[in-house]
């Protein structure tokens, strides 16, 4: 039983550190803190924010410098919901969360909102757990208009 509750206790350990991960995603995006978001990622990350933002990119530091060159926003405010998390392995795991960003423009265009989800995988490193995959899919969005990857929903019956 000391082992089971020892093992139990150090994967909820393990869930609040991830969950404070994706947290500290958005709120170091939002400030506009780039270097920082890049650590966030494990040194052969892969990502995908869509077609209009770069498609699939591979490393920390391509990571890092798309994340210089895409700031375009004023200001950015970026909420998270619904967090799932599965361990797939000791130092491995997946998950999903809702994404509701909110974007202002630096000129006169309106508002811009998106409605989505992160489907992630996360890798526990020597610096702690790290995003290692993360894909933005969308459900929605408001005065944006370049092409996403849309979230495919199953046919009303």
């Amino acid at each position: 039983m000391t082992d089971d509750l020892a093992a139990r206790v150090a994967r909820l350990e393990d869930r609040a550190e991830i969950l404070q991960l994706v947290h500290e995603y958005t709120r170091v995006f939002d400030m506009g803190d780039h270097d920082a978001m890049a650590e966030l990622f494990s040194e052969d990350a892969l990502i995908d924010y869509g077609p209009a933002l770069g498609g699939e990119m591979r490393g920390r530091e391509a990571i890092r410098a798309w994340l210089r060159g895409i700031y375009m926003f004023e200001r950015t405010s970026h909420h998270l919901s619904n967090v799932q998390i599965w361990f797939d392995a000791p130092d491995r795991a997946r998950g999903t969360c809702y994404v509701l960003a909110w974007h202002q423009w630096p000129d006169d265009r309106p508002n811009a909102v998106l409605y989505g989800r992160y489907e992630d995988e996360y890798r526990r490193t020597d610096a702690g757990w790290r995003i290692a995959v993360r894909r933005e899919l969308q459900h929605g969005q408001e005065n944006f208009d370049i092409p996403w990857n849309w979230v495919v929903r199953k046919s009303a019956p």
